[in-house]
């Protein structure tokens, strides 16, 4: 592949950050070849270093929004790389020579009862097969990859040189290989075979899924199994208060990997779903203050944030006074939100009669009624929505 330049690597990084998954693996194919090379160099082993490399680009995918130019992408996996082969050699000290070996059964694809049949059979011949080694090869491959211990702790347990372990170790390999065939083999190690074997709980150092899944289907497939590690990201998250004030648009903007669902969650534990509007943008409505939870979800990978509504109207119009003006009532009614709706107010007799206002002189503050002396209920609401009503008294 010719080589990219840094600004093919620049558009890649802006595609990723929105959301496109090509362009993150148009980027990874691009960097990838040289950090294996350099994690190769430091581990010197293929396995390891395929590990190594996986974690810099989960740690560059969770980045992203970090970093802004081609230069900064291959200086930021330059650095990460390394930095995750120093933390395998902590962990790994030195590692055993060989244990890259390849060796497991086949997990067919299907789950009908033949499948599941052959998949029984499988195993039962590689539990055999486990059995027939010599005492000390059973004891190191169960020491190593039951149990999950280092090449040292091995060594010391079986009161031999960690050489000795690794010459048992190979021996091992090598008689399962002509115990099962190499029809039965693929490609993962001899400790992903013994635990599916036994279903034994796998040892201290396990290897994620996606990694397994990558070193099975190669480079391609580090791609997706990155994509599919890491939950969506959620870049912004904002309220935009309607007018009138009786709603609030909540915009949500995700990058990284598409969501399977995007809730807004009130602090009642009330949720709503975003609606999709295309190109990583989500849109939901509150009609309540307060502070909502934002959840994005891929799978059971899961990204929240927090978003804020304090401008919506909630309070209803307020009576100021009544006051008689000849045959008139004159109400004052006053709202310091979104306005009084004047054309809403009603006054209702306990008879069932309903008297509307007269028409609304515009910044007169008060509606008027004419109205026979009595008790009347008053109701009026504003332009948000917000309904008062109250006792009114009608004197002759």
């Amino acid at each position: 592949m010719k080589k990219a330049t840094h600004g093919q690597l620049a558009q890649w990084l802006e595609a990723a950050r929105q959301g496109d998954e090509a362009a993150f693996r148009a980027l990874y194919d691009a960097t990838a070849p040289l950090q294996k090379s350099r994690a190769l160099g430091i581990l010197k082993d293929p396995e390891l270093a395929g590990e190594a490399v996986q974690e810099s680009y989960l740690a560059f995918f969770r980045s992203m929004g970090n970093i802004h130019s081609g230069k900064a992408v291959v200086a930021y996996l330059n650095k990460t790389t390394y930095y995750a082969c120093l933390a395998v050699l902590r962990r790994e000290k030195r590692p055993a020579e060989g244990e890259q070996a390849l060796l497991t059964l086949a997990e067919p694809e299907e789950n009908g009862p033949e499948a599941q049949a052959d998949r029984s059979d499988r195993q039962q011949r590689l539990r055999a097969a486990l059995d027939s080694l010599p005492d000390r090869q059973r004891q190191a491959v169960q020491l190593r990859y039951y149990q999950g211990k280092k090449l040292a702790e091995t060594a010391r347990e079986m009161g031999c040189s960690q050489s000795t372990v690794q010459r048992l170790l190979r021996e091992a390999r090598g008689a399962l290989r002509a115990a099962l065939g190499g029809g039965l083999l693929t490609v993962l190690p001899l400790g992903v075979a013994v635990r599916v074997a036994s279903r034994a709980p796998q040892p201290a150092r396990r290897v994620p899924r996606w990694a397994a899944a990558a070193a099975v289907l190669g480079v391609g497939a580090l791609t997706v199994a990155v994509w599919q590690a890491l939950p969506p990201a959620i870049q912004s998250a904002e309220a935009q208060v309607s007018d009138p004030a009786n709603t609030a648009t909540i915009a949500v903007r995700l990058g990284g990997r598409t969501a399977d669902q995007v809730r807004l969650i009130d602090a009642q534990g009330g949720a709503v779903d975003f609606a999709p509007q295309g190109d990583g943008l989500y849109l939901a409505t509150a009609r309540q203050n307060g502070t909502y939870r934002v959840e994005a979800a891929a799978g059971s990978r899961l990204s929240t944030t927090s978003v804020a509504v304090d401008a919506l109207d909630t309070e209803a119009p307020a009576l100021l006074r009544v006051e008689r003006e000849g045959s008139d009532t004159l109400i004052a009614l006053q709202d310091s939100g979104s306005g009084v709706d004047w054309a809403s107010a009603v006054a209702c007799a306990p008879t069932g009669e309903v008297y509307a206002p007269q028409p609304h002189a515009e910044g007169e503050g008060v509606v008027r009624f004419s109205l026979p002396p009595g008790r009347y209920t008053l109701k009026v609401r504003d332009l948000a929505g917000n309904w008062a009503q109250g006792p009114l008294q009608v004197l002759g």
